[in-house]
């Protein structure tokens, strides 16, 4: 059963967290933990592409340790953000490099992250620190039609779908867990749950379903273009 919900992102987790480090419910032995297929697809069937997927443990089994911030980087190209949505753990830092023949002006007025880079060239590769959990939405003063995401989350696994609307996490501690799905065009957050038990020899495989509003003209317009990747 799918449950739709507004989980907050810096959730559950952390006790868990806290229960593994104090020794309560580990599961050792390289024996205890499988690969998860997560697959998102829209309402009429078809993969979505650049869905956000987080992982987060149920039970004290499912605990995960939280990995350092790696970088991330959010470049402007064909009058696009590149990637559309990007996600990086919180504290990471993420590049914003020109690669346009042609200047731009980012910014954005997100909760999660007010901050504005002024009119800066190609070759040029400006340098963003993202340290609160939340949703960045992003602009270009220049160009009204530039959109881009960048999701800073606090979850031990996380990742992006393909565009075959697929992602895989390797070695998953067995146990329970939420999998939480966003996308911007998805008219809510979806979370369902899973049981990871030991490796089998094949992955755990789930699908989930999320409802995405329609695209508008000039989305399209962009799209036929091959603004967004």
């Amino acid at each position: 059963m799918i449950i739709r919900t507004n989980i907050d992102p810096a959730g559950i987790w952390r006790i868990w967290a806290l229960a593994a480090a104090c020794g309560l419910g580990t599961v050792t032995g390289s024996t205890a933990a499988a690969n998860l297929e997560v697959t998102v697809g829209d309402q009429a069937g078809a993969a979505v592409l650049g869905a956000v997927v987080e992982l987060r443990p149920l039970s004290a089994a499912a605990s995960a340790a939280i990995a350092e911030a790696a970088n991330g980087e959010m470049a402007q190209q064909h009058q696009a953000f590149s990637p559309h949505v990007l996600v990086v753990r919180e504290g990471a830092s993420v590049t914003f490099p020109n690669r346009d023949p042609f200047h731009h002006h980012i910014y954005s007025f997100s909760e999660a992250k007010t901050f504005e880079i002024e009119l800066y060239s190609r070759g040029e590769v400006p340098k963003v620190v993202f340290s609160k959990v939340g949703i960045v939405a992003l602009g270009c003063n220049i160009h009204d039609n530039m959109q881009g995401y960048i999701y800073v989350s606090a979850a031990p696994h996380f990742d992006s779908t393909t565009d075959n609307g697929i992602v895989v996490f390797a070695s998953i501690a067995a146990g329970e867990w939420a999998v939480e799905v966003w996308h911007p065009r998805a008219k809510q957050r979806v979370s369902t749950t899973v049981t990871v038990a030991h490796d089998e020899g094949r992955p755990k495989m789930v699908a989930v379903q999320i409802e995405l509003e329609m695209r508008r003209l000039d989305e399209l317009e962009l799209l036929e273009a091959g603004g967004y990747d």
